[in-house]
């Protein structure tokens, strides 16, 4: 299920700070933990994510963030609970893509911490690589890692990935060598979007290229001859993480 196309996370009122201040309760904090300023009063301490604050009150601009984080993974993890009440065996996810922000490097709390909490259950992202300035696949294939640890303790869930073969701006060898990293770098589901001739086209995506659809015919059909190992299988944890 499709919970959107490249969201955000929701933001909690500009005037949040009751809600700020009963989560940070939860987690055991005093106001002086948060601002030293504030000694043991908890009135002055006020949600505030504004970048001037974090000169201003680095300690305050740091909860304030993710405070909000967290309230946003909540607002989509409401949603979801209910779509897995009626639809247990649906992967949810929105897909996220290398064009914001840094490209390629997703925010962990985006990419990784709203599906370690349940915000949805499938990390859905696409390459777009002929699109976006990069300087080799593995670039792509950061994003696939991040996917990857946001579900590493989550044995039923498959990550979604578009392998784009779009052209001209594609080449077969780029695609191919996408393919197969995606593939072994984690994807499970993997989507071609838009694989139709400019004339049948609804977007900005198409395919034109008669050799493009043949690397996507001759891959499909070698994957086929280990596509059990790829869907039952799964990557070992590297011995040290850096």
């Amino acid at each position: 299920l499709k919970a959107g196309d490249e969201i955000g996370l929701a933001l909690p009122p500009a005037k949040g700070d009751k809600g700020f201040r009963a989560w940070l309760q939860s987690k055991q904090m005093k106001p002086s933990d948060v601002d030293p300023a504030a000694g043991s009063d908890w009135n002055k301490i006020n949600y505030n994510p504004a970048p001037a604050t974090a000169k201003s009150n680095p300690g305050l601009f740091h909860w304030s963030k993710i405070y909000g984080f967290r309230y946003g993974i909540k607002q989509l993890k409401e949603r979801t609970d209910i779509l897995r009440k009626y639809l247990p065996n649906a992967g949810i996810g929105a897909n996220f893509s290398p064009h914001h922000g840094h490209l390629y490097l997703g925010d962990t709390h985006h990419w990784i911490s709203v599906f370690r909490e349940g915000g949805m259950t499938m990390p859905w992202g696409e390459d777009y690589i002929w699109q976006v300035p990069v300087g080799s696949q593995q670039m792509n294939f950061i994003m696939l890692d991040m996917f990857r640890a946001a579900i590493k303790d989550k044995p039923g869930a498959k990550i979604h990935y578009y392998v784009m073969p779009h052209t001209p701006g594609n080449t077969t060898a780029s695609w191919r060598r996408q393919f197969y990293g995606d593939l072994a770098h984690g994807a499970k589901v993997l989507n071609l979007f838009e694989f139709r001739p400019v004339q049948h086209a609804y977007t900005e995506n198409h395919c034109s290229s008669p050799a493009m659809y043949q690397e996507v015919r001759k891959s499909l059909h070698e994957l086929g001859k280990f596509e059990d190992i790829i869907q039952d299988g799964k990557l070992l944890p590297a011995p040290t993480g850096i």
